[in-house]
């Protein structure tokens, strides 16, 4: 079962800066997909791992952080989400910055 999860950071200003979070994102351990990346909203959403099974890595928040802040960004927090309420604020995304 996945869990999912929105970050909200400060410092993205374009469509470039989307790219280099989801990019980055993208390869932290337990994130399964990068759902999407919006520096109009300040927020990205990410689809993790939820640690059971064999082969699975939960995702590590402390590495999350460490990552938004190394990338040049300031990590605001991080809240699990229902993935119904992950789906609403992608839909409502409209900035065309979003990262798949």
């Amino acid at each position: 079962m996945a869990k999912f999860y929105l970050i909200r950071l400060e410092g993205m200003k374009c469509g470039n800066c989307a790219k280099k979070v989801g990019d980055s994102l993208k390869e932290l351990p337990g994130v399964q997909a990068v759902r999407f990346v919006s520096p109009e909203r300040k927020m990205a959403a990410i689809q993790c791992n939820d640690g059971s099974g064999d082969q699975q890595q939960p995702i590590d928040l402390e590495a999350l952080k460490k990552l938004i802040e190394d990338k040049g960004y300031q990590f605001v927090e991080v809240t699990e989400v229902e993935e119904s309420a992950l789906n609403q604020q992608a839909s409502s995304s409209s900035d065309g910055c979003s990262v798949q």
